[in-house]
């Protein structure tokens, strides 16, 4: 059920105030492209993903993965509002630009593919052991790490007394089990750990929060540049989240072509129109 929500926009040394109606979104991500909607004019020269919104300290940041009800967490009222600021000033592209960032939904393209390398090496952690340095939760780096100085083990499971019991009786001395019995390295094949490596590299300054979005059906989805969109790159996306254990088959996620989210070309997916709403 849509709901509104006291926002206070923080813009220089100025600040505007208004309601902003969570209709048709999920996430806080597409709660910021409603923000940036109400608050016409002021944020035409921004993108939505330049928009920070804080709880009403205005100093937590609200992740932009978060769903929508964490909202209602928060004491939010006309002289308690959230807080929304800008990243940075808008600085006019160059004509033709080719680094423009296109979103979807306040989604970057290379924030999308990273929360899908980040959701991968978290899943893949359940199944082998291996060191991380940076953070509570590993990244894409360290499980290309583990696979090529072969620093990883599996993770093991004690099989119960029952489950061993042979059929005069007789119990089985206690023995680990492999959660997943495939090494690590023959997870996937050569030419997918040089792509996954390719495609870590691309996207490493972005962010590790790991929240895979899904579509209003409940499909996951990830986000790739038009230049690299081709049957190879969607069926390798889709094809190492099986074999990584993230999803049980391919049908689960979509790859969505960045041009196409801006209405600028077709896709295996469809356009925003066709997929509806996430």
């Amino acid at each position: 059920m849509a709901q509104k929500h006291f926002i206070q926009l923080k813009l220089g040394n100025k600040s505007y105030k208004d309601q902003v109606s969570t209709e048709d979104c999920s996430y806080v991500a597409e709660f910021k492209v409603a923000i940036k909607t109400t608050f016409s004019p002021y944020l035409d020269s921004f993108t939505a993903i330049q928009l920070t919104l804080f709880q009403p300290d205005g100093t937590t940041e609200i992740d932009p993965g978060e769903s929508i009800t964490k909202l209602n967490e928060f004491n939010v009222g006309p002289w308690n509002p959230l807080v929304v600021t800008v990243d940075e000033w808008p600085k006019p592209a160059p004509s033709g630009s080719s680094k423009k960032q296109l979103t979807y939904k306040g989604l970057g393209v290379e924030a999308s593919c990273r929360k899908y390398f980040d959701a991968l090496a978290r899943k893949l952690a359940l199944y082998y052991r291996f060191k991380w340095t940076h953070g509570k939760y590993p990244t894409m780096g360290d499980v290309l790490y583990a696979y090529q100085k072969r620093a990883w083990k599996y993770q093991y499971e004690y099989q119960t007394e029952e489950e061993r019991t042979d059929e005069s009786g007789f119990t089985q001395v206690d023995e680990q089990v492999p959660i997943l019995s495939i090494r690590l390295p023959d997870l996937f094949d050569t030419d997918e750990w040089a792509k996954l490596k390719e495609w870590n590299q691309k996207t490493n300054s972005r962010i590790h929060d790991a929240d895979l979005p899904k579509t209003s059906t409940g499909k996951y989805f990830v986000i790739i540049p038009h230049a690299d969109y081709n049957d190879k790159t969607i069926s390798f996306f889709k094809t190492i989240g099986v074999k990584g254990h993230l999803y049980d088959n391919e049908s689960k996620l979509e790859v969505k072509d960045e041009d196409d989210l801006s209405g600028s070309s077709s896709s295996e997916s469809g356009s925003p129109d066709k997929d509806k709403k996430m």
